[in-house]
Formats: C-alpha cells, sequence, structure tokens
C-alpha cells in the first residue's frame, strides 16, 4: 500500500493508519458476508459484483464514512 518500509519513514501512510484501514475492510467484509446469505438476493448481488465497494451506487447506497 505505502511502497518500501522506507516509504513509511520518509512521511508516508503511518503504520497504524494502514493497520486501521485494514481491519475496517475486514469488519465490513464480515459484515457483508454475515448479513447477505449467497442464496439470497444481496448476497447474490455481491457475489455478482466480487464485493465491489462501487457497486453500492447501482443500490443508491452511499459510503458509511
Amino acid at each position: 500500500m505505502a511502497g518500501s518500509p522506507r516509504a513509511l519513514e520518509r512521511g508516508g501512510h503511518e503504520c497504524q493508519d494502514v493497520l486501521h484501514a485494514w481491519r475496517d475492510f475486514e469488519c465490513s467484509f464480515f459484515a457483508g458476508a454475515a448479513c447477505s446469505r449467497r442464496g439470497s438476493r444481496s448476497g447474490r448481488f455481491l457475489a455478482r459484483e466480487r464485493y465491489r465497494v462501487e457497486a453500492g451506487a447501482k443500490l443508491e447506497l452511499t459510503p458509511a464514512w
């Protein structure tokens, strides 16, 4: 994400920021998987869209930031 370890030393992304971003991604992915089984309409939609964030626009969703 930030390149080499030297990039972090030169003022790139802070390690803590990267860890928080990864944790947020994992939490969102888990919630999506837990709340929508593959057999349901929402589960099929997510599988078809390969869990891309941009697919939310098709459902008129906004990112939860």
